[in-house]
């Protein structure tokens, strides 16, 4: 069809498409020049029921991986210019304001790559034996985030981060726990300290370079 001289051809192919991608067991994709296949999302908005979205399926580990490597590097250039500049209190307020914004999402975006990606590895019909109990993906995809980098995913991929790859093992899961704290905040009434000043110094703290190669170890560990 992309060879003949058919009037609106583009439209037609998109109609093609549109209704072999709504047969049953049918997945579509699309060649490009360099002969790789690609699965092909197919959406039709609620409010445009004329018009059909298509597009290569984007996979969300990368999306969230280089999102996050983005708001790492705003990241470290903000704190860059926090601990060169002398700013006053006032001064200082929407500095570290908009510095926390982009550790927060450049932290949360990481873990959420490694996340998606372990949840990936999980196959549609399992059945897993964990602590005695039978699994079932969606069951596994519950399972804490220390519990499935520790004791699963060695069993459905073979590969064990904690024997093999300890030094990002561990950064993996502290910047898991950090991931936690951000966005199930609570708040810690102490003597002398303010309720997030703890929270406020890790994220100055953090080692932000060696956290992010840690997790593209993992993510290319187990891709």
């Amino acid at each position: 069809m992309t060879q003949s001289e058919v009037p609106d051809l583009h439209k037609k192919l998109m109609e093609v498409i549109s209704k072999a991608s709504k047969m049953k067991g049918v997945i579509v994709s699309l060649g490009n020049s360099s002969e790789e296949n690609y699965v092909m999302a197919n959406i039709t908005p609620n409010k445009r029921k004329d018009k059909t979205l298509m597009f290569q399926e984007p996979n969300p580990v990368f999306i969230y991986y280089n999102s996050g490597l983005e708001h790492i590097e705003k990241t470290i250039e903000i704190r860059k210019d926090i601990l060169k500049n002398e700013y006053s209190p006032e001064e200082l307020y929407p500095v570290f304001s908009e510095f926390y914004k982009e550790a927060f999402q450049g932290v949360t975006q990481l873990i959420m790559a490694v996340e998606a990606l372990f949840n990936q590895k999980i196959p549609e019909e399992i059945n897993l034996e964990y602590e005695g109990k039978n699994l079932t993906k969606g069951d596994i995809e519950w399972k804490d985030f220390k519990t499935k980098i520790r004791h699963i995913m060695p069993q459905l991929t073979g590969i064990d981060l904690y024997s093999d790859y300890n030094t990002d093992y561990q950064n993996i899961c502290s910047l898991n726990k950090l991931r936690n704290s951000l966005i199930h905040l609570k708040s810690l009434r102490e003597v002398n300290f303010t309720h997030y000043q703890s929270l406020c110094k890790e994220l100055v703290d953090l080692d932000y370079e060696t956290n992010c190669t840690s997790v593209r170890n993992i993510i290319i560990s187990l891709g």
